[in-house]
């Protein structure tokens, strides 16, 4: 494997020079949070750590050419969980599938000593590298619809959805239990009763309640005449998606000029009520995750002295693309 780095001031020509061909890895980071893959890095970078980003570099030089690329991850809250946001270079460019390889591996391996348990990763169906992740320890887990609507009409509220807040965790880890496959929800870290995905900071987040249960929750990310919109709904209760997200629409800022939702594959019934109020279809991606071996450091025994009349007698010592315009 090529010996792959962190991130550092030496490596900023190298992602001048690749971040215009760089392969986006997540559509919805790319949307709502756009910033270059340099500035990312140098905010995730000694002093300049304002922003949760971790980048790995690869230089190493060959007959011709030198073999450069880098490899970027988002922190998720809590650090525990990250995405992967951004591949170089190209898959068309000499040896990618090579130094793909490397990165994955070698970001595996930082994140992990940064105690990082779980890397996801989104592959539109436009991208052949399915296989590279695959031999990297990454698992396709499910796949989600990227549905857009563009000139957003005023809608008129409906009154179901209410603003969320930690108080409805526990109700938004029922409905999550109830909603999501067990398959899903052990490869995202969530198999117990009760656990439910985490409030994102910036994202507003709303639910729909019915006595003391939580039938829907509706995840919003707001980028610049953008939105990104995440709905979870009760399966037994599916019937009022097309209520939910008219509620979800009228709830937008008036400067809105296009949304996005995803739906997942077990989210079919989510389809049909979003063509319905306008949004089209325009692309498909696999969700993957690889799930990291995390480094434990083994305690170690000081030696002992023994207790018996013999000088010095001691013990012995014991010695982890797509859609952006």
């Amino acid at each position: 494997m090529m010996s792959v780095r962190p991130f550092g001031l030496q490596h900023i020509p190298i992602l001048y020079r690749l971040q215009g061909g760089s392969t986006v890895l997540d559509l919805e980071h790319a949307l709502m949070r756009a910033r270059s893959p340099l500035w990312a890095a140098l905010l995730g970078h000694g002093s300049l750590a304002e922003g949760p980003f971790c980048t790995v570099v690869i230089t190493e030089p060959a007959d011709d050419f030198a073999l450069e690329g880098f490899a970027q991850a988002r922190l998720r809250p809590g650090a525990q969980e990250a995405d992967l946001v951004r591949l170089a270079p190209t898959l068309d460019a000499p040896e990618a599938e090579r130094i793909w390889r490397s990165l994955l591996l070698g970001l595996g391996v930082h994140l992990a000593r940064l105690g990082v348990q779980r890397i996801f990763a989104r592959l539109s169906d436009e991208l052949e590298a399915a296989q590279v992740f695959l031999d990297s320890g990454f698992v396709l887990y499910t796949r989600e619809d990227v549905f857009q609507l563009r000139q957003v009409s005023p809608q008129g509220a409906v009154g179901l959805l209410e603003p969320a807040d930690e108080d409805c965790r526990w109700g938004i880890g029922r409905l999550y239990a109830a909603a999501t496959p067990k398959a899903v929800r052990l490869a995202e870290g969530l198999a117990n009763a009760g656990a439910a995905p985490g409030f994102v900071p910036g994202d507003v987040s709303y639910v729909w309640r019915q006595g003391g249960d939580i039938l829907a929750h509706v995840s919003i990310a707001h980028g610049s005449g953008v939105c990104w919109v995440r709905m979870l709904m009760h399966p037994d209760h599916a019937d009022r998606a097309a209520d939910v997200i008219r509620d979800v629409l009228s709830r937008l800022p008036r400067r809105t000029q296009t949304v996005y939702c995803s739906a997942r594959a077990y989210q079919v019934n989510l389809r049909g009520p979003l063509q319905d109020a306008g949004f089209r279809f325009v692309t498909s991606q696999s969700v993957l995750v690889r799930q990291n071996a995390l480094p434990v450091r083994e305690a170690q025994t000081a030696p002992a002295v023994a207790f018996e009349k013999r000088a010095e007698a001691r013990t012995p010592t014991a010695a982890r693309h797509d859609v952006l315009t």
